[in-house]
């Protein structure tokens, strides 16, 4: 991938008529698809290094290709069965991927010109601001607090995937937009992390 030290998180989608797992991994700026997935979906079993060697040279990334290096595989095949992947992977995988990846890594409220404070948890101080009628605590700091190495994208989208409000803040002293969320979702970071605390 072009960055590795870009906030990234990955998905799973499963292509059925194999059962096949399909990993792509988003970071800030692009998608990038498993090439060994790829492999076994489209070649039946083809190392991904067979697999890379039908792409051009800039798109042998790793372990893993971007969007029209899928395509440019799926043209490669002369069978039945890409017709069926690339039909999944149009309509159902690339729709999936773009409706939460459009709105949890594009959209952010500038709340610059708002104070905002300082809590203490665990030790930690844990910025605070008001939104919308809510208190908005940061999910950095809150992991920081419990000495956790996810990032705060994933634990934006697991928090959202259960329903808890997140939202992406440009706060004053940031050159960046971050993570925050309610209580409810602290109480469910501190629950999902293994607890390092200082005692």
């Amino acid at each position: 991938m072009a960055n590795s030290n870009d906030e990234h998180t990955t998905h799973v989608f499963t292509y059925l008529p194999g059962d096949c797992p399909l990993h792509i991994c988003l970071t800030d700026t692009s998608a990038w698809f498993s090439a060994g997935d790829i492999s076994r979906i489209l070649f039946e079993g083809s190392s991904p290094e067979e697999l890379l060697s039908h792409l051009s040279e800039d798109e042998k990334k790793a372990e893993y290709v971007n969007e029209s290096g899928v395509y440019r595989l799926i043209f490669k095949v002369c069978r039945v069965e890409p017709v069926d992947f690339r039909q999944w992977f149009t309509s159902e995988a690339l729709p999936g991927l773009r409706r939460p990846f459009r709105k949890l890594k594009s959209d952010f409220i500038d709340l610059r010109s708002c104070p905002y404070s300082r809590e203490s948890m665990h030790g930690y101080a844990v910025r605070m601001i008001e939104h919308e009628g809510k208190q908005m605590y940061s999910i950095n700091d809150v992991l920081r607090s419990i000495n956790s190495r996810t990032d705060s994208c994933r634990t934006a989208f697991r928090l959202r995937s259960q329903r808890i409000f997140v939202v992406k803040l440009l706060i004053y002293g940031n050159t960046q937009p971050a993570w925050f969320t309610v209580k409810a979702g602290i109480k469910l970071i501190e629950a999902g992390g293994r607890l390092k605390i200082k005692s």
